[in-house]
């Protein structure tokens, strides 16, 4: 009976020291997966996912832990043929600040394809075209374990659309109010505004919000804004609406003149 119980014994030895070493190598396998795919334009340290024609699309690939090396992302057009390959650094070299740290770093260039699928698509400078508003994905296998983690994006090479409601060349004294719409589909909501006489741009919030029916993804927004022009000297100024959207692009001008008088009859 104490052989009986002497061999349980071991039995349950084994299965544990067993069960501890597949535990202890799941979580390896765990730790070398990648933690997140990360997606920026050139000059910002903020993600960004959309983005406009000529834009450097920054990859970053981090791991919980760090091997050194390099690696290669896939960047595919979704609703294309096109395909190119980006190198990704962890060694201290390309855009990697530090090797071996599990930061892997590259980047690719969008092209506006201009209605022609593939035209100027280089895999040998990193370069995809796309269509207005065609996404794309990236995939990376830093593992080697033929699963792939992926992210994706896409491309805004439309300006938003700014519509003036505030009527031209008229004559005010103390105030006026100023009043447009802007419709766009990726509308960057903190940097809209209006600029008087080429000075620093005055930030504005939409008053109201319509998703437009029959426009894709296109969203109006309606801003309204009650101007001082008591300390205005008198005659002519202008009066400029701004509104970028989250690729860039910026409106074509579009201004409203207004008068300025403070004499009596």
């Amino acid at each position: 009976m104490k052989k009986v119980w002497s061999n349980l014994t071991a039995y349950l030895i084994i299965a544990v020291l067993s069960l501890s070493i597949l535990g202890m190598a799941s979580q390896n396998n765990i730790g070398t997966r990648i933690q997140s795919i990360s997606l920026y334009a050139s000059g910002s340290t903020l993600e960004r996912y959309v983005f406009g024609d000529g834009a450097e699309v920054g990859i970053i690939a981090q791991k919980e832990s760090g091997t050194g090396g390099t690696d290669t992302a896939r960047i595919t057009d979704t609703m294309g043929s096109e395909i190119i390959y980006v190198t990704l650094n962890d060694d201290g070299a390309g855009d990697d600040d530090t090797a071996a740290d599990g930061i892997y770093s590259g980047n690719f260039t969008i092209s506006n394809d201009r209605g022609t699928n593939g035209a100027f698509t280089d895999n040998s400078t990193g370069v995809i075209d796309l269509g207005d508003g065609d996404g794309f994905k990236v995939e990376i296998d830093l593992n080697g374990d033929g699963i792939k983690e992926n992210t994706a994006g896409s491309a805004d090479f439309s300006a938003p659309i700014v519509e003036m409601h505030t009527p031209d060349n008229q004559f005010y004294n103390s105030s006026f109010t100023l009043n447009f719409t802007v419709s766009d589909e990726n509308l960057d909501l903190d940097n809209v505004g209006y600029r008087l006489d080429n000075g620093p741009l005055v930030k504005l919030q939409p008053v109201n919000i319509t998703r437009l029916s029959g426009r894709g993804g296109f969203t109006s927004y309606s801003y309204l804004a009650d101007i001082d022009c008591t300390n205005d000297t008198e005659g002519k100024h202008t009066v400029d609406v701004e509104a970028q959207d989250m690729a860039w692009n910026i409106n074509p001008p579009v201004q409203v003149d207004i008068n300025v008088d403070h004499t009596a009859p």
